[in-house]
């Protein structure tokens, strides 16, 4: 089996993502997007009259397939993203957002990414994307119960993670053991209460897996021995 790569790894070779744009005056015809409208150092009211053409814009753009927003991300924004016609990807560097529930509203969407975001409270409207085949969300310090992510047994690679410099600290990995397709898992910089990883020994088609060295060793070998196509 071979190694699997995390989908939004970033290869500006090729174009994923392209050069970021700020203002929607600047955007040309194509399937891939990528947005940086605030944090721009511009008045705030100037500030926030670019996050409402964009807005008014993101809904009519048919042809968008991929979308990245690689500055902080307002409500506003992220509710105008989700009505995207034909979005299947969405990667939100970090954001401002407080609910998730516009993402329901996105039926195409099969690959999410969602940065530190401080202000999200639940996740459980991401229970309702049973066709997402990608979600990697980082740091959303307040989410301690992973639940919702149980129902997501299509996925083929997921990412929970901590930032650089601060620890995801959630109570158990348990719902991860219904996602029998995984290939790609990253827990890198996450911590559980109960310090367990037998949660994830229903996985067997893991490709790739990323953690922590603080895991305990014979249940990290426990994983490999269930996942003999575990990159070395």
């Amino acid at each position: 089996m071979r190694d699997v790569d995390y989908f939004w790894y970033w290869r500006p070779e090729r174009d994923f993502p392209p050069q970021p744009v700020t203002r929607p005056e600047e955007v040309r015809e194509s399937e891939r997007l990528n947005i940086a409208c605030t944090q721009t150092g511009f008045p705030a009211r100037q500030q926030q009259e670019i996050v409402t053409a964009w807005a008014r814009l993101l809904p009519t753009l048919t042809n968008l397939r991929y979308l990245w927003m690689t500055s902080r991300v307002p409500q506003l924004l992220f509710e105008a993203a989700c009505q995207v016609p034909c979005l299947e990807g969405l990667y939100i560097k970090w954001s401002g957002i407080t609910d998730l529930k516009p993402i329901t509203t996105a039926a195409g969407i099969r690959r999410f990414h969602l940065g530190p975001s401080a202000r999200v409270k639940s996740i459980a409207p991401l229970g309702e994307l049973r066709q997402l085949s990608w979600l990697g969300l980082e740091l959303l310090s307040r989410i301690r119960h992973l639940d919702p992510i149980s129902q997501l047994v299509g996925l083929e690679g997921l990412s929970l993670e901590g930032s650089m410099g601060t620890t995801w600290r959630v109570t158990t990995l348990a719902p991860l053991g219904t996602l029998k397709s995984l290939r790609y898992l990253s827990i890198a910089n996450l911590r559980s209460d109960d310090r367990s990883l037998t949660p994830l020994f229903p996985l067997t088609r893991l490709a790739q897996f990323r953690h922590a060295t603080w895991w305990s060793q014979s249940e990290l070998d426990q994983i490999r021995c269930r996942n003999p196509g575990l990159a070395a």
